[in-house]
């Protein structure tokens, strides 16, 4: 039931997907980045907050295993206003 909601999120232009906070999302190195079986190179994120996210264009999207991806410039803001924070990769 999550996955095809999360799955219809992806693909219809302007619906909306709650982020809830403490949800790691992984920032993606280039916006239209398929999914990946390793995570070498990819910016895990923290959300601190709830947000609200239209899936409106292709540079962010779902996948598997409610992974988010999330274009490197959106991120970017978000961790400016203090709504996310990068973790650090081991």
């Amino acid at each position: 039931m999550i996955q095809s909601s999360l799955d219809r999120f992806a693909v219809i232009s302007q619906e909306r997907k709650t982020i809830p906070s403490d949800h790691l999302v992984y920032l993606t190195p280039s916006p239209l980045q398929p999914a990946v079986s390793r995570f070498d190179g990819y910016q895990p994120v923290l959300v601190l907050s709830d947000i609200n996210v239209a899936w409106a264009d292709r540079d962010w999207y779902l996948r598997r295993q409610d992974i988010v991806y999330l274009d490197p410039r959106l991120v970017s803001l978000l961790v400016k206003r203090g709504i996310a924070r990068a973790m650090e990769v081991r």
